[in-house]
């Protein structure tokens, strides 16, 4: 009998700890400390117009349009990744300003948005759409260029939003790939961890995790797609590129060596700016 007992307190306490870890790593998931930079386009001498998005369920974005150096009505939006800000990718996505405007905006609850929390790409799709239907009110040609989380949510809303052309960075193919890399540590138990976290999301925040997922968007998606990412990405694995080329061959896919996350521009120089200048060219009309 005491050992029946021993075991019900290991059980239980094995319980407590699944359950404070889970919450910890989920709270901590959805309320980062936010990474808010000081760049602003003005730092680069380039002329911009601030703007605020508003989402359909009432979001407000902080954004900014940058003309292209030569008029135009082609506009590439630029998406950071989790959990940084806009100025966190300016300087990274300047060399498209060369033949496109550029607006870049910050999703909702990081940088300087509205929003209570951010949702790693379930209601972020709405952020997209709200920029992307502000472009459409001035009847600007749309196309999507996303970084880490920001690629994710370019794949997953292309569809819903009628996006020309993505090119995505460093994706992740589902949210479910970024749980089990958040509790790798915890071995054969990792499984307990990543059950307790979805359970968390579908009763606090109505989310299932299983939604967020560029792969099953992906596979029917007719918008033409670059995935590029690093060989050696240790936040997000390359095997996610693998996994989105897999869902749709047709696929533009472009793996850099020697590029850790979203650090493949570093790498391969003029090359990248080349590929993803030509690309935006070729389908953004």
């Amino acid at each position: 009998m005491p050992y029946l007992k021993l075991i019900w307190i290991a059980v239980i306490a094995a319980v407590i700890i699944i359950v404070a870890v889970s919450f910890s790593t989920f709270y901590s998931g959805i309320r980062p400390e936010r990474a808010a930079s000081d760049v602003t386009p003005a730092d680069f001498n380039l002329g911009y117009e601030s703007v605020k998005l508003t989402t359909s369920d009432n979001i407000e974005l902080d954004a900014w349009h940058i003309p292209a150096k030569s008029k135009t009505n082609k506009t590439v939006i630029v998406l950071h990744g989790y959990p940084y800000d806009k100025g966190n990718i300016l300087e990274h996505s300047l060399f498209l300003q060369e033949q496109f405007n550029l607006l870049l905006f910050d999703f909702r609850y990081l940088g300087k948005s509205g929003g209570s929390y951010t949702s790693v790409g379930f209601h972020e799709q709405k952020d997209l759409e709200a920029a992307v239907r502000h472009l459409r009110g001035r009847n600007h040609a749309v196309g999507a260029y996303g970084f880490s989380l920001g690629g994710a949510v370019a794949i997953m809303e292309a569809k819903n939003s009628n996006i020309n052309a993505v090119v995505a960075d460093s994706s992740f193919a589902t949210l479910d790939n970024m749980l089990a890399e958040s509790y790798r540590q915890f071995g054969i138990f990792k499984p307990l961890f990543i059950a307790a976290t979805k359970i968390l999301s579908k009763l606090m925040l109505n989310i299932n995790v299983a939604d967020v997922s560029p792969e099953k968007s992906i596979q029917n998606l007719n918008t033409p797609v670059f995935l590029i990412h690093g060989a050696v990405d240790d936040q997000i694995p390359v095997a996610n590129a693998h996994q989105l080329k897999k869902a749709n061959p047709n696929a533009e896919l472009w793996i850099v060596e020697g590029a850790n996350h979203a650090d493949a521009r570093e790498m391969a120089g003029k090359e990248y700016d080349r590929r993803v200048t030509g690309f935006f060219e070729e389908h953004i009309s």
